[in-house]
């Protein structure tokens, strides 16, 4: 017994160090620190750009009390920085800047989760959207292009970042005209698409206002404005319901807290935003970038996201590639595995045992506690907040001290050293390889 509590206590001294180290402590007052908000995208984009906006009004007029730091933690169409931001300690010195594509990655599949895993703050501007082809299109209005998408389905090629708003921008135009479909090409920002379309790889794509107005010259033309009227900075580019196409869009840009954030902070940080919009800066910010100067909280802003949501639900794609894991099928086939190296093992044990020979009983008891320490391994990555490396780290010490052999000070050591070796290995060939998000 003495032998089992020195394997366990120091897996269980790690486990509370991890846990002191993810989630940090927090001060009487908010904030007390520095607070980081993530930007999952690369420096530079739209988004970037205005959260530095933000950033820069708010630290002079000394808004917040505290620096805010901008953090980008680009990958997988936003959907890694929204995941760090989500397993984040929730005590609102961490926060997460992200548009709609916090709701149109989950209803795409790409993620399991979306708003209900955050503490809404506010939003802050509403990025209109516009339909645009190359200069040289035969489809010069947007009824002549929907017409042809409903003719020739699956042939005129729209370029978007699938799952991200640009990707619903069309699915709501399908929807809104009945019959039309276009073919979606994977394509990346702006720029990517821009160059696409003049390049006539492609039919069709959607741009912000801002772009289009910093692309058009290079050869783009806009046949389609999505908002409920023109655009004061596009005078002379219909809206979709004057082609006869009630289709309605634009992009909220909206401030998250991790779930369970307290409401103080929650609270604070929207004020400190709100006064940061009314500052002759931001405003003059807003009007160059063409963002609509919305600005919503606590109900308002939980109906606007409702009404969103309801509206991306309604034409999110039918087949999801998020398939939540089986996980009592998971456990039934990782028991029955445990279970039959755990007979084989007492299977040689009894043959030993007839031979004479004195067997090591223990054995088999190490062997099922490191692979329930396996087994374990999905599970606390889903339901815990602990990032991957740390589960990961966690996993390698539990598996020494259940299996490997030396001394107590040993196993530790190795369990560290193979554990963050592997941690920081996974990372790297996950994220930066294979593009593939993690905890």
């Amino acid at each position: 017994m003495n032998g089992m509590w020195s394997r366990f206590i120091p897996a269980f001294f790690c486990t509370l160090c991890f846990g002191f180290l993810s989630s940090g402590i927090s001060g009487d007052s908010f904030p007390d620190r520095p607070v980081k908000v993530i930007v999952p995208f690369s420096p530079g984009g739209g988004s970037d750009t205005f959260a530095r906006i933000m950033q820069r009004s708010i630290q002079q007029h000394d808004l917040l009390g505290e620096k805010l730091v901008i953090v980008n933690i680009p990958g997988a169409g936003g959907t890694i920085g929204s995941r760090t931001a989500m397993n984040a300690y929730p005590d609102g010195h961490t926060i997460l800047f992200l548009h709609d594509g916090i709701l149109t990655a989950q209803k795409s599949g790409l993620v399991p989760f979306g708003r209900e895993a955050f503490e809404p703050i506010a939003i802050t501007g509403e990025v209109g959207a516009v339909i645009a082809v190359g200069e040289s299109s035969e489809y010069r209005k947007l009824e002549t292009l929907l017409q042809a998408a409903s003719t020739k389905t699956q042939t005129i090629t729209f370029a978007a970042n699938i799952g991200a708003p640009s990707h619903y921008m069309a699915l709501i135009l399908q929807q809104a005209h009945g019959s039309a479909s276009f073919r979606f090409v994977q394509s990346g920002g702006g720029a990517k698409r821009f160059g696409e379309l003049k390049g006539g790889h492609i039919g069709v794509s959607a741009f912000s206002v801002a772009e289009y107005l910093s692309f058009k010259d290079g050869g783009l033309l806009a046949i389609a404005y999505l908002g409920e009227k023109r655009h004061p900075a596009l005078p002379d580019v219909p809206t979709a319901r004057e082609n006869g196409v009630d289709a309605v869009y634009g992009n909220l840009q909206g401030w998250w807290a991790p779930k369970g954030t307290p409401k103080e902070a929650t609270e604070k940080i929207a004020r400190v935003l709100g006064e940061a919009m009314e500052t002759p800066e931001i405003q003059k910010k807003l009007d160059e970038l063409q963002i609509d100067p919305v600005f919503l909280t606590a109900q308002d802003l939980e109906d606007a996201l409702e009404k969103r949501e309801n509206q991306l639900a309604e034409v999110a794609p039918v087949s999801n590639p998020f398939q939540p894991p089986n996980v009592p099928l998971f456990f039934l086939i990782a028991g029955a595995i445990g279970l039959a190296g755990i007979l084989i093992h007492r299977l040689r044990q009894r043959a030993t045992t007839q031979e004479g020979q004195v067997f090591d009983s223990s054995l088999s008891i190490r062997i099922a506690l490191a692979f329930l320490a396996v087994s374990l391994f999905p599970l606390v990555l889903s339901f815990t907040p602990f990032p991957f490396e740390a589960v990961t780290v966690l996993l390698f010490v539990a598996v020494a001290f259940f299996k490997w052999k030396g001394t107590a000070a040993r196993r530790l050591i190795s369990g560290l050293s193979f554990g963050i070796i592997m941690a920081l290995v996974c990372r790297l060939f996950f994220t930066s390889l294979l593009g593939i998000e993690l905890p």
